[in-house]
């Protein structure tokens, strides 16, 4: 027996109940088939497959509130270039430098390491990036 196939240059729009025995094929003849679900893996939120991708970077080197991206994201991390004594990095999840508080980095008085510092956060944000430092700090954010 021969599968029999139907060519519909428009898909069918059905109401209500109604039932097809249509096995719908393209203009080649295969088999039509249709994703009706997200796949594992997938971000919902986003509405699109995760995979690593070539992250965006903004390098801040005074003291000043820098909004780094609007909208949702993903921060990689950010590397610190020259610490600056007694500053702060301050990461929120907003547009503006207030509202969710993704992290504070605190220099002490005395700077003890040597950089490049690297500081991996891998998080989504959902409002925004922005970065406020106290302090000529020298860094560079990574991010989505």
């Amino acid at each position: 027996m021969t599968d029999i196939g139907v060519y519909k240059a428009t898909p069918p729009t059905l109401s209500d109940t109604e039932v097809t025995q249509d096995r719908l094929v393209d203009s080649a003849g295969n088999q039509k088939v249709t994703q009706g679900t997200q796949l594992a893996g997938e971000d919902l939120a986003r509405n699109r497959m995760m995979t690593i991708g070539s992250f965006s970077y903004a390098n801040i080197t005074t003291a000043t509130t820098t909004t780094v991206k609007s909208g949702s994201g993903y921060l990689n991390g950010l590397i610190i270039n020259k610490g600056v004594a007694a500053a702060t990095i301050t990461i929120y999840d907003n547009t503006a430098g207030s509202g969710t508080l993704i992290g504070t980095i605190t220099f002490g008085a005395a700077l003890l390491g040597d950089p490049p510092i690297p500081v991996p956060y891998n998080i989504n944000f959902t409002t925004g990036l922005t970065i406020v430092t106290s302090g000529a700090t020298d860094l560079t954010i990574s991010y989505l």
